[in-house]
């Protein structure tokens, strides 16, 4: 999921992102679907972050990536 440039860092850019997310929360009810994955947030991304605590959203993976000069 992703939301334009021009949008992230503005006050609709969460909220763009907030709808989407409500607007499957029924259709995946009705379906008995009860998981979904959401991968590849950055830790930085804290509007992200937040969001996804606030629904109720909880990490069971981290991943990092490392760089070192060789």
């Amino acid at each position: 999921m992703g939301v334009r440039d021009e949008y992230q860092f503005s006050r609709i850019g969460p909220v763009i992102a907030l709808l989407l997310i409500e607007a499957l929360r029924d259709p995946f009810a009705r379906r008995k679907i009860d998981a979904l994955e959401m991968s590849w947030i950055l830790e930085t991304n804290t509007g992200m972050n937040n969001m996804l605590e606030r629904i109720g959203a909880e990490p069971y993976k981290r991943y990092r990536l490392y760089e070192k000069q060789i």
